[in-house]
């Protein structure tokens, strides 16, 4: 838990980014919008016009260190995206 990430600037969490990547190779990052699709389309190869509440966005980042550009969206799921919802018959 990070307070910066409750009303980050897209600096700090990029800074706690780089920090967690030098001790772990998989990290997941939690946070409110609109800052975390704003840091999301920073620093990825898509667009992405919202991440809605419940959604998440795993991203593939080659490089030492994520900056600008510097990561792959390799996936983006939400509850009502039509292809990956599942219907429950009552």
């Amino acid at each position: 838990y990070h307070d910066e990430l409750y009303d980050p600037f897209e600096e700090e969490v990029l800074e706690l980014i780089n920090d967690a990547l030098e001790k772990h190779d998989v990290i997941a990052v939690v946070s409110h919008n609109p800052e975390l699709t704003d840091l999301c389309n920073e620093i990825s190869d898509k667009e992405i016009d919202n991440i809605p509440t419940s959604a998440y966005v795993i991203l593939e980042c080659e490089d030492e260190e994520v900056e600008e550009d510097s990561c792959k969206v390799v996936d983006f799921a939400y509850p009502k995206r039509e292809d990956i919802a599942v219907q429950i018959d009552q």
